[in-house]
């Protein structure tokens, strides 16, 4: 019966497929987004990290580098880790995460990117205590020189270490470069 559905406020079924689920707090989300691998793989229903900043206007505590590159779609569960993050980085430290590329918004292989084709990756700005640095060098890809002073090791240890306490959404793995390693 239709109205036992709607007196529990529980939408009904047809309404929800499989590209479509409906959260806790009543707000549809995408799913089953990233399709294939991170080097060869695709992104459908993208996820616009750069709207949900934009959504969040003065609050967002996080902020797309270069919007005009067109980069900033993910899956629904890297735009909400990286809220997370940026709500992290900005309540221990008072700053905003810098985020530069995610995926195009259909994924694929993308310009200096071997990865970054299905939505589940993302270079994001190492934490740094240089003041207005918004998105650190830390090791230059064509030297490979390493930038020390532009790191925290200290706040990234911290920062890595919330990411793999996420108990809802799982940080499968978090890669950098061999110099910061060492």
């Amino acid at each position: 019966d239709d109205s036992s559905k709607i007196q529990n406020n529980k939408p009904p079924k047809e309404s929800v497929n499989s590209d479509i689920q409906q959260l806790k707090n009543g707000e549809i989300r995408p799913v089953n987004q990233a399709v294939g691998f991170s080097n060869n793989g695709l992104l459908r229903n993208a996820t616009s990290v750069l709207t949900r900043q934009e959504a969040l206007a003065s609050k967002a505590t996080f902020s797309v580098v270069v919007p005009d590159r067109k980069k900033y779609f993910a899956t629904f569960e890297m735009a909400e880790i990286i809220t997370r993050v940026g709500d992290y980085i900005n309540t221990q430290y008072n700053k905003i995460l810098f985020v530069s590329n995610l995926s195009a918004i259909k994924g694929g292989k993308i310009s200096l990117q071997v990865s970054h084709q299905n939505g589940l990756d993302a270079d994001l700005g190492y934490p740094t205590d240089i003041p207005n640095l918004k998105f650190p060098l830390v090791v230059n890809s064509s030297t490979g020189k390493y930038y020390s002073k532009n790191i925290s090791i200290e706040k990234t240890y911290y920062l890595f270490k919330y990411l793999f306490l996420q108990k809802d959404i799982a940080v499968d793995r978090i890669f950098i470069d061999q110099q910061i390693k060492s």
